[in-house]
């Protein structure tokens, strides 16, 4: 669930286009938490997930085709 929360976050900020397709899983939770997040949801992810998943996100990131997805 942690992991499916984090890859929303960051479709969301890019579809939003409030954060870069470049941006990091972590940068993604910082900007929709304002920083104030409770427990780091990325801590609870292995490092080498985190840092697969943001490849991977980055590889085919579509901010227009992820803003055409919402509010699904």
């Amino acid at each position: 669930m942690t992991a499916w929360a984090m890859v929303s976050i960051w479709v969301v900020g890019v579809a939003a286009r409030a954060i870069p397709t470049t941006a990091r899983l972590p940068e993604a939770a910082e900007w929709f938490f304002g920083g104030d997040e409770p427990e780091r949801l990325t801590d609870l992810l292995s490092a080498r997930a985190v840092r697969q998943a943001g490849k991977t996100l980055q590889a085919y990131a579509d901010a227009a085709g992820y803003y055409a997805l919402l509010p699904y």
